[in-house]
């Protein structure tokens, strides 16, 4: 590892929070920023992406602390540590990279970091995968893994992504040729979607988020046997 994965750790239990950075301290690679003792003040360093990771007790009493946490924060780099076994089903509903009973566990922080950091690697090589487009008079790349669904308009395709939407002119077999066949799938004429965004479905729609995508009668049964 050439540069150290830096860290802040949030625990409301000060002493316990002392203890688990003790145990920690000598793990190479990692280096701690900062170590709060409650959520506010800590959110902005979060939500800026000024660290690799948090470590964090999610143990917070204040209800709007709780709402906080749940609302801005993105768990694919928290790892959470608490003495509540209750904890570790409330960190796979929101998606943490592990969850490690107090007192820490070197060895346990040691997987917790080695999956991290596999995680990373997986994420950076899914960045990486680009398709390139013309939209508002200027060449722009597009991460497949980012893609939801595609929309044909006429002479245009609409790209849906979870942060924009991309409106450029192209026909729609020309812009499937560019994509992995394995992840997109042509629900109708006019819809191209990403399998691995699928929500769920029906016999006449395809979810993805709060967007029903519409099913063709003649592709359902390839669907479900694609997608299956």
């Amino acid at each position: 590892m050439l540069m150290a994965l830096k860290f802040i750790c949030i625990d409301p239990n000060i002493d316990l929070c002392k203890k688990t950075l003790s145990s920690i301290k000598k793990y190479p690679g990692i280096e701690l920023v900062k170590s709060f003792h409650q959520l506010a003040p800590a959110v902005d360093i979060i939500l800026h992406h000024e660290i690799d990771f948090v470590l964090m007790d999610p143990s917070f009493s204040s209800q709007e602390e709780q709402a906080v946490m749940h609302s801005r924060i993105d768990f694919s780099n928290v790892i959470f540590s608490s003495e509540n076994k209750a904890d570790a089903a409330l960190g796979y509903d929101l998606g943490v990279v592990d969850f490690i009973p107090k007192p820490m566990d070197f060895y346990r922080f040691e997987l917790a970091i080695s999956r991290l950091i596999q995680m990373r690697k997986q994420k950076e090589a899914r960045e990486n995968t680009f398709i390139e487009v013309r939209c508002n008079f200027k060449n722009e790349k597009v991460i497949v893994d980012d893609i939801q669904w595609i929309e044909a308009m006429g002479n245009y395709v609409k790209i849906v992504t979870p942060i924009r939407k991309y409106i450029i002119l192209s026909s729609m077999n020309k812009i499937q040729k560019l994509l992995p066949e394995k992840y997109f799938f042509r629900t109708h004429k006019s819809f191209l979607i990403n399998l691995n965004k699928v929500d769920r479905y029906s016999t006449k729609e395809i979810h993805i988020g709060k967007d029903a995508i519409p099913l063709s009668r003649l592709r359902k049964k390839e669907f479900q046997k694609t997608f299956g």
